[in-house]
């Protein structure tokens, strides 16, 4: 169970207030909303990506163990925020090969087999997307977040993503957050979350 409670974060131009929420174990998330609207903050503060007391994982505060909050951020946590997180000097392989294994049967399905030894810099804008996802999706553990990890592909790529997300979902039972504007895959999450919803925008005036 991941809870939130009391988050706010604030910018320069604005503070986003999130309401006190839970994330339960063996549910799927699908979360939209408008650009702005605190989406991929939310997402960055669940993977604890962001060092916030307000994120608790089964009831532990992980600002109070810092060492052992990276060593279960490495064991228990998936995360695709954007093809930035990749190392350009890196191969396909180089990547996969830090989660620990190189699945060949998913490279075919992803479209990346043929780009194997290709380094990330050399990669176009959906396959580095498609890379991303997959060594989430690969990475032990039971949470997975996933912050538009379609926004770079087609309609066919999409389902297979979108379906691989699930089905690894089903798999680990554990909790998975997607953030997407596409809404044609709601229907198939078991939560639907509309990030207006959730928390509250105050624009600062300058």
């Amino acid at each position: 169970m991941i809870e939130v409670k009391q988050l706010q974060v604030v910018f320069k131009n604005k503070s986003i207030r999130y309401h006190d929420m839970v994330f339960e174990h063996g549910k799927s998330y699908f979360i939209y909303g408008d650009s702005g609207g605190g989406k991929s903050t939310l997402v960055k503060h669940l993977s604890l990506l962001e060092n916030s007391d307000a994120i608790s994982y089964n009831g532990v505060d992980f600002t109070k163990f810092k060492k052992e909050k990276e060593k279960f951020k490495r064991k228990n946590i998936g995360i695709y925020l954007s093809e930035k997180m990749l190392v350009d000097d890196l191969t396909v392989s180089d990547h996969l090969s830090l989660v620990g294994k190189v699945d060949y049967e998913k490279l075919k399905n992803y479209g990346l087999l043929p780009l194997i030894n290709t380094k990330v810099k050399h990669l176009s804008s959906g396959e580095k997307q498609r890379l991303g996802v997959l060594i989430a999706l690969m990475k032990d553990g039971c949470y997975k977040f996933f912050d538009e990890p379609t926004s770079h592909v087609n309609k066919s790529l999409s389902d297979m993503i979108i379906n691989g997300i699930l089905d690894n979902h089903n798999k680990n039972k554990g909790i998975t957050v997607v953030v997407s504007h596409d809404l044609s895959y709601k229907h198939l999450f078991d939560v639907v979350i509309n990030i207006s919803d959730v928390c509250d925008v105050v624009e600062e005036v300058v």
